[in-house]
């Protein structure tokens, strides 16, 4: 029985089953999470937009769109995308006894170079900080 533990095929498989296993996991949880979101008043729009002040609304502010926002938005999209992937040949690679230093490599070069999708946002931030907005 273990001697199928051994063979290439069974571990290319194997390696298979659990990217295959992670990714439907992923997709099971983000349709809860949006069909969660669904039944409330969450509005995506709105989670984009930023707080500005203007005293003639009786609220006294408004949601106004931010492109800094946005670009962390897009960028949490693709650098998740991407670790995915990098998970998903971390299996395999582990799996067919390739040493797990290069993996984590890649890893944290991906999450290096995704990192940098956010810096917009800091700016945006701290510029509001120090202008005192």
């Amino acid at each position: 029985m273990l001697a199928i533990l051994n063979e290439p095929g069974f571990m290319k498989l194997l390696a298979l089953l659990l990217t295959g296993g992670f990714l439907l996991a992923m997709v099971v949880v983000m349709r809860t999470v949006l069909g969660a979101l669904k039944g409330s008043n969450w509005s995506f729009p709105d989670a984009l937009s930023e707080d500005v002040a203007d005293p003639s609304t009786p609220r006294g502010w408004v949601l106004v769109a931010s492109s800094s926002r946005f670009i962390a938005f897009i960028g949490a999209t693709i650098m998740s995308t991407v670790l995915v992937f990098v998970a998903a040949i971390g299996i395999y690679n582990v799996a067919m006894g390739i040493p797990a230093e290069t993996n984590i490599k890649g890893l944290l070069d991906a999450l290096v170079t995704g990192s940098a999708t956010f810096i917009p946002y800091g700016v945006n931030k701290m510029s509001g900080l120090i202008s005192g907005k």
